[in-house]
């Protein structure tokens, strides 16, 4: 079984499932699991440690960050349509769409019956689905991005093919039907299940997990590739200008490129190198639901990166939003203004009628 925050690929191996107890490499951990509607009595006895503490505070959080971030980036790429034309913003507007959803359906299926102690039917299986075909498609997307950005620079031929209106639609039903068929296949072939463990949170089980390693196993790589494009993208950017010929907005947007090259690069690093490490991981002495619940949920941090670099490291996005922010803000003064006139309006009217009263 495997704790199940953001539905990372990290399986724990030598786990398997039993009828009363929760069995960790031979230790039994006697904590009732349920599935379904049933799940409120166990929610009801769950003890709140730290530990429980901790990771309902780190995924709401992460899920809070998400939204906040993502409804941003759609908001600005909206406000001015017209401004942001390109495959790429039209594509990152549906990315951040996509990861802004699963934070909400996250914080519904999940940690808001943690706290009201409630549950519902298939509550487990929809919120399984929609982890599992989301973290697929958000990789999918991230590759598809990296794509467009080279492309647009290193192959104009192959983005007027591939990124034009018709071209990137068909890329996205593309990898949604892929992530889909994929989520479908792990579930069912694989027997994989969503359960509640008292004292735990939400855990996944799984009966044949070869298909769910190699489907995580091969989308590791997709970050990396990700990362290739646009290294190769920046060392080209840096050998298209002789450095005295380069105009300062060219210099500036491969000071960013290079920023951005040097922190994807960090983050993948860091949890590739943890999911290695955590896979090889011995239970003994350590409370590995905590550790992996604890890596599921930060592990949305390399697919958040792509937005942030978009809202705060695009000009035109910034000021967008800026606009966006004091267009909200005239409008709040603007109907203050309005309720402040009618106010008097009404004050004045009252007064008359009091005049006629008393004449």
């Amino acid at each position: 079984m495997l704790p199940s925050n953001s539905s990372s690929f990290l399986l724990i191996p030598g786990m398997e499932e039993r009828t009363e107890t929760t069995t960790i490499w031979d230790r039994d951990l006697h904590a009732p699991y349920c599935s379904g509607r049933h799940c409120s009595d166990a929610m009801e006895a769950t003890p709140i440690g730290y530990q429980i503490v901790v990771l309902r505070v780190v995924e709401l959080v992460m899920n809070v960050v998400t939204i906040v971030l993502n409804v941003l980036l759609v908001a600005a790429i909206s406000f001015s349509p017209r401004q942001f034309e390109t495959a790429f913003f039209k594509l990152i507007r549906i990315l951040s769409t996509v990861l802004s959803a699963h934070a909400v359906a996250s914080v519904a299926l999940k940690i808001v019956p943690f706290l009201a102690k409630v549950s519902f039917a298939h509550q487990n299986d929809i919120s399984l689905y929609i982890d599992l075909s989301t973290r697929y498609l958000g990789l999918l997307m991230i590759l598809i991005l990296a794509s467009n950005r080279y492309c647009v620079m290193a192959a104009p031929d192959i983005n007027s093919v591939l990124f034009s209106r018709a071209g990137y639609w068909s890329l996205v039903c593309l990898a949604s039907l892929s992530s889909a068929g994929l989520t479908v296949a792990v579930v069912e072939l694989g027997d994989m299940r969503r359960h509640y463990v008292a004292g735990y949170g939400f855990v996944d089980s799984i009966a044949y997990p070869t298909l769910y390693r190699v489907s995580g196993h091969c989308f590791l790589c997709v970050p990396l590739i990700s990362l290739l494009l646009h290294a190769a993208l920046y060392l080209r950017m840096r050998k298209s200008q002789k450095p005295r010929l380069k105009s300062p907005e060219v210099a500036s947007a491969e000071k960013r490129m290079c920023v951005q090259v040097i922190l994807i690069a960090t983050a993948e690093l860091v949890f590739i190198t943890l999911y290695e490490v955590l896979s090889a991981l011995s239970a003994e002495g350590l409370d590995i639901f905590f550790i992996v619940s604890l890596y599921n949920s930060l592990s949305v941090i390399p697919e958040l990166l792509m937005p942030a670099f978009v809202l705060f490291g695009t000009r035109g996005i910034a000021r967008s939003v800026t606009r966006l922010f004091s267009l909200t803000g005239s409008v709040r003064v603007f109907i203050n203004v309005e309720i402040c006139h009618n106010l008097r309006r009404a004050n004045l009217e009252q007064v008359t009628v009091r005049r006629y009263d008393i004449d």
